[in-house]
């Protein structure tokens, strides 16, 4: 009898901490404080204008011509058989 109670107390003594564990180690603690969101969306936007500033200084790459497509013809030396004139 003593050794149900004792399961019983110590099952009751690991929800009240596994209840306590999660108050201070869940996800509410670790979203952002707003001070510290605000610095962030700070150092965000300076990010982003300096990688902008990046791009706009890149060179625009040239215009590749387009290969035709299908069959190449054939090489001049080559004789002609059966093709209409």
């Amino acid at each position: 009898m003593n050794e149900l109670k004792l399961l019983e107390a110590e099952s009751g003594a690991d929800a009240g901490t596994g209840a306590l564990r999660r108050i201070r180690y869940g996800a509410n603690r670790e979203a952002l404080s707003q001070p510290q969101l605000s610095l962030f969306e700070e150092d965000w936007q300076t990010d982003v204008s300096a990688v902008e500033a990046e791009i706009e200084q890149l060179p625009l790459p040239a215009p590749r011509s387009l290969a035709r497509a299908g069959r190449q013809p054939l090489p001049d030396h080559l004789p002609r058989i059966g093709t209409p004139p």
